[in-house]
């Protein structure tokens, strides 16, 4: 944090902020010991993605965070956070409603399409209909500035926990995979997918009775089917045999591709 801030703050309480760029600002918040009352005590072990275009907003959020026990990405900008996503998905992401270069709601958008993680939507609008598109698009919580950093940890450990709570998996021979947090685990070990190589598997899963063709894979995993892309199936699935083991993703010659169950 920057001496502007921490000049404007007591000692005791480095987790407000007085103002920020565009007129945002976020209240002054509660002592960190408010948050023994309210949530679970020690450090949680999330990994956060927190896109915010304001620098100093966001280096006081994620100091905050970190504090909290979550590891966090920083991000300031819409491209930045797709890349983030796209590289490993995190526990949940907190995202500016309007970033520069790509919203936080496309980035939400795209998100929604691989998966359910928890998302906090934060912004200084005061437009409802802002509160309204985001909601429809899947963001589970939102925060309008000004609003304090024990606030946002409070929300975030509410729906990830919720989420955990709720979050449906699957046994596949030594695989247990978290289909809502987008986790696979191969005993206590984490096995990290890309999003895309998540939903490829999620898509074998949802089909397991089938064989999937290329053109399926390539329409409903990436979006878009042109037989020159045939060559992204084959090297993703690739890779997915190689994280998760041979045996459950089988190639039937001439069609496509199948789950093995056995």
């Amino acid at each position: 944090m920057t001496s502007q801030w921490k000049d404007k703050l007591p000692e005791s309480d480095q987790s407000g902020i007085s103002e920020s760029k565009h007129g945002e600002h976020l209240t002054r918040t509660e002592s960190p010991k408010f948050l023994s009352s309210v949530a679970n005590k020690g450090q949680f072990g999330g990994t956060i993605l927190l896109a915010e275009d304001d620098p100093e907003l966001r280096e006081l959020l994620a100091s905050r965070l970190e504090e909290e026990g979550f590891q966090v990405v920083s991000v300031s900008d819409g491209q930045e956070a797709l890349r983030s996503l796209g590289a490993q998905l995190p526990s949940a992401v907190v995202l500016e409603l309007m970033l520069p270069r790509l919203s936080g709601t496309a980035v939400l958008e795209w998100l929604r399409r691989i998966s359910s993680i928890p998302a906090i939507m934060i912004t200084g609008s005061l437009e409802d209909s802002h509160f309204t598109n985001a909601f429809a698009l899947g963001a589970d919580d939102f925060l309008r500035k000004p609003f304090s950093a024990n606030e946002l940890v409070v929300r975030l450990r509410a729906r990830l926990q919720s989420s955990q709570r709720s979050s449906p998996r699957t046994q596949l021979g030594g695989l247990l995979i978290d289909w809502a947090r987008a986790e696979v685990f191969r005993g206590a070990q984490s096995v990290s997918l890309t999003p895309r190589e998540f939903e490829l598997l999620r898509a074998l899963y949802q089909h397991r009775e089938q064989v999937l063709t290329r053109d399926w894979l390539l329409q409903h995993v990436w979006g878009h089917a042109h037989s020159e892309d045939d060559r992204l199936i084959d090297s993703t699935v690739k890779r997915l045999r190689h994280k998760i083991g041979p045996g459950i993703v089988e190639t039937v010659r001439g069609l496509g591709f199948r789950l093995m169950l056995t």
